[in-house]
């Protein structure tokens, strides 16, 4: 959809460059998921998201800018196709498909050399995530490192991480002031240029924010 794309280039003009960090396969696959998003993805089950960027800012102010996912909330062959070919590129291999769950989403976080790939239930109640060590030097020495589990709110979501509750706030574009001064910065940062803040959560000294 036009209005992702737009988003899409202006995180990588201000935030993080897809392009130069990315590979040609994965930035091709955005770029084809993205097409593929329709507007049953955005304003059905308008709690769980088609797409984020999600920036990380810890206490120190340090930003975890290249942090961001794409996916499709319906099942859909043409979406796990796409899934299938780039992880063939990047030696994934998934290790668990779920039963009574549909592909949903590829995640990235670039800082911490993780890919992270999204299962979501017929019923939209729960997200399965498997995390992967990517080795980017030449996509050889990948390996899943951990998997984590959501239940999925109207309100919120709990996401069941190394056996600790992460609460994840759904906002829908409310104001929010963060203990975190750094937060409240790049809040307004990414609100001025059009991003709508969807979900934050805090934990291990860092706030991380979820934006459309």
């Amino acid at each position: 959809m036009n209005q992702i794309k737009y988003k899409l280039d202006l995180y990588s003009k201000h935030f993080f460059n897809l392009n130069s960090n990315l590979s040609i396969e994965e930035n091709l696959f955005i770029s084809k998921c993205i097409s593929n998003i329709d507007e049953k993805d955005i304003f059905i089950n308008e709690h769980i998201s088609a797409y984020t960027f999600c920036p990380s800012v810890d206490n120190s102010g340090l930003i975890n800018y290249g942090r961001f996912a794409f996916g499709k909330k319906t099942k859909n062959k043409y979406f796990y196709n796409l899934v299938e070919q780039l992880f063939n590129f990047l030696n994934i291999n998934i290790h668990n498909s779920k039963v009574n769950f549909f592909y949903y989403g590829v995640g990235w976080d670039y800082l911490n050399h993780l890919i992270k790939f999204y299962q979501l239930s017929s019923d939209y109640r729960n997200i399965y995530c498997e995390e992967f060590l990517v080795d980017r030097a030449n996509f050889k020495n990948n390996y899943m490192v951990k998997s984590k589990e959501y239940s999925v709110g109207i309100d919120n979501t709990i996401m069941n991480k190394d056996d600790a509750n992460v609460n994840q706030i759904n906002l829908n574009n409310n104001s929010e002031v963060f203990e975190n001064p750094h937060a409240n910065d790049l809040c307004n940062k990414m609100k001025s240029l059009d991003f709508l803040l969807d979900t934050y959560s805090v934990y291990d000294n860092k706030t991380t924010l979820y934006f459309d």
